[in-house]
């Protein structure tokens, strides 16, 4: 469980935002680039741990439509967010996925 630092609330492993309030949960992966930058290893590239970390800047630099679309409950509650497909509680306020309102 990821505990949210704004509001407390306790998000399943693997959320990116928080469910109750939308705040971004802080990150477990770190990389550590000591061994690898700039130390000559043969046969090893930091190119792809650049490349995924130009993709994460982006994707929170893209911009938000002018059209909300609104999201449709199952039977249960949970739901599924229209912007990035990620399943979602009943109990979820925002998206665990992109941080989207429901």
């Amino acid at each position: 469980m990821v505990l949210c630092k704004i509001c407390k609330f306790e998000n399943y492993d693997g959320t990116r935002f928080c469910q109750k309030c939308g705040a971004e949960l802080p990150s477990r992966r770190s990389i550590n680039l000591k061994g690898i930058a700039g130390m000559g290893m043969k046969g090893v590239s930091a190119a792809p741990l650049a490349a995924r970390t130009v993709e994460g800047q982006s994707e929170k630099l893209k911009s938000k439509s002018k059209f909300h679309v609104k999201t449709v409950s199952l039977n249960d509650g949970s739901w599924y967010c229209p912007d990035c497909g990620q399943y979602n509680k009943s109990s979820a306020y925002f998206c665990s996925g992109c941080g989207r309102d429901k």
